[in-house]
């Protein structure tokens, strides 16, 4: 379906993907039998959705076609780098942000003796995920 139709529509395509690799988590969770948490869903779809839209704005940015004309078999145009960025740079912010909210709640006090350890892992997820974007 996605190869097919999604990935001729305008964010359907970059939302579906982040969809399908969030799914993957659940699918490995699910083969292990390991519980799959609120807080691993939130920051899979977040970051999985910055990796997608990343991927959407190379294609923008090297496909050489006059402005206003659509890429070949998707739906976005030239003009759409800007809010492609913009929305995947927020989503590598959100998936950092999840990742801090995680480590700062009631659960992660629970199950380590010393979450402050986990601390420098949202500035490291935030700066692998910026470092694509730059």
């Amino acid at each position: 379906a996605y190869s097919l139709s999604f990935k001729r529509m305008l964010l359907v395509d970059v939302l579906t993907l982040a969809g399908l690799y969030t799914i993957r988590v659940l699918a490995g969770a699910a083969a292990t039998g390991v519980d799959v948490s609120f807080w691993l869903l939130a920051f899979s779809i977040f970051f999985f959705l910055s990796l997608a839209l990343v991927k959407r704005f190379v294609e923008l940015r090297t496909t050489a076609i006059p402005a206003g004309e659509r890429i070949a078999g998707r739906g976005y145009r030239t003009e759409d780098q800007e809010i492609v960025a913009q929305a995947g740079m927020a989503s590598a912010f959100s998936s950092a942000l999840v990742l801090a909210l995680y480590m700062d709640s009631v659960a992660v006090r629970e199950l380590y003796s010393h979450p402050w350890v986990m601390w420098p892992l949202a500035p490291i997820v935030l700066y692998l995920t910026m470092r694509v974007w730059i």
